[in-house]
């Protein structure tokens, strides 16, 4: 009877093993199959951990325990032991509730190896040929920041491309480096943007402005006034900041040190 549980517990430590020499594999070659198929393997982590959780459910535990311990009297019985001697059995619930802990530690740790894979090869190389101008886009501390944040109720990977800067809505806005507005316009989730194309394949994107001091096409200059920071998220003030190379989203806050 303890093989099954024992198989169970197993799996998941196979999966973690296998998904950590991936990993590895993955920041020395900057494969983006490979990664996409590790989200899809933490999202199978997710629905495995989801699934253990239900079946000891309360409803679950009951029928364990008013059905397991009277199989184990007849066995006990059957094996000649004295009447009321406490049987030895197993009720299941003891090796489910190890085994939810045990997925819940790996699924943590596979977590938190992603994130951290993914921004190191999404990023840190791009930081030696980023345009050594960029200037701090506006004031305020960060309190959204760029990255693959896990949906715990559905057990997805969103990417948040982007960080938001908690400021002030008159705090001024400006340009990272010099370049040519490509667009200014409105987003149903960052409300007023403003992009920005740099040299060498480089973009940067404003969001949440109050005001706009530039239009579409004009030229602008590292730490040039472009808008004002205005409401973002839940309520709260700032800007929403983003920088892309090649159309891929990077890390702001490893391009701009400090931020």
């Amino acid at each position: 009877m303890c093989a099954k549980p024992k198989l169970i517990a197993a799996l998941p430590q196979k999966l973690t093993d296998f998904a950590k020499r991936c990993l590895l594999w993955t920041k020395t070659r900057n494969n983006w199959l490979l990664l996409l198929l590790l989200f899809l393997l933490g999202f199978a982590v997710g629905v495995w951990r989801s699934t253990a959780l239900r079946i000891q459910s309360p409803a679950a535990s009951a029928v364990r325990g008013s059905t397991v311990p009277q199989a184990s009297a007849e066995a006990g019985t059957k094996s000649g032991a004295k009447p009321g001697t406490k049987p030895f059995h197993t009720t299941g619930a003891q090796p489910l509730s190890e085994l939810s802990s045990l997925m819940q530690r790996q699924t943590a740790e596979f977590d938190a190896m992603l994130t951290q894979t993914i921004r190191e090869s999404s990023t840190a190389s791009l930081v030696a040929v980023s345009p050594s101008e960029f200037v701090r886009p506006c004031p305020g501390r960060v309190t959204e920041t760029f990255g693959w944040k896990r949906d715990d109720s559905m057990g997805a990977w969103n990417l948040h491309a982007g960080v938001f800067l908690a400021s002030s809505s008159s705090a001024s806005v400006v340009a990272i480096a010099g370049g040519q507005v490509a667009r200014i316009e409105h987003d149903t989730l960052h409300g007023t943007l403003i992009t920005i194309d740099h040299d060498r394949h480089w973009r940067s994107v404003y969001g949440h402005l109050s005001e706009t001091a530039i239009a579409a096409g004009d030229p602008v200059t590292a730490g040039q006034i472009i808008g004002r920071a205005g409401p973002g998220p839940e309520g709260a003030e700032g800007l929403y900041f983003a920088v892309y190379h090649d159309g891929e989203p990077q890390d702001p806050q490893i391009l701009i040190p400090g931020l």
